[in-house]
């Protein structure tokens, strides 16, 4: 068992290194899946150890990444239109907001 258990905690810990890799390229779905899991299985391994502090702490980090995701899926389910030049645009709320934070914008 206490293998298993530490195999879990290491698998945690790289998962939730992954995770921060991912979110210095694109904060993509992939980004919360990997961080919600590598949260996830660090707090089951704190809490078999009895290591409450940092138990706690990834329980709020599996939260936020659940969050994350949820607020994701829900303005990627959203989409608005806009006029150019008589020419109607779709753009999800995804594609808005890559354009607002990046540094320029080539037209």
């Amino acid at each position: 068992m206490n293998l298993f258990v530490s195999i879990m905690g290491w698998t945690g810990m790289s998962l939730l290194l992954l995770s921060f890799a991912f979110q210095q390229r694109i904060r993509s779905a992939a980004y919360f899946v990997i961080n919600a899991i590598g949260a996830l299985l660090i707090a089951a391994y704190c809490i078999y150890s009895k290591a409450w502090p940092p138990a706690v702490l990834n329980m709020v980090w599996l939260l936020v990444a659940i969050h994350s995701l949820l607020i994701r899926k829900r303005s990627l389910s959203h989409s608005s239109s806009a006029t150019v030049e008589g020419h109607s645009l779709k753009a999800s709320v995804q594609d808005r907001h890559a354009l607002t934070h990046n540094d320029r914008v080539e037209v």
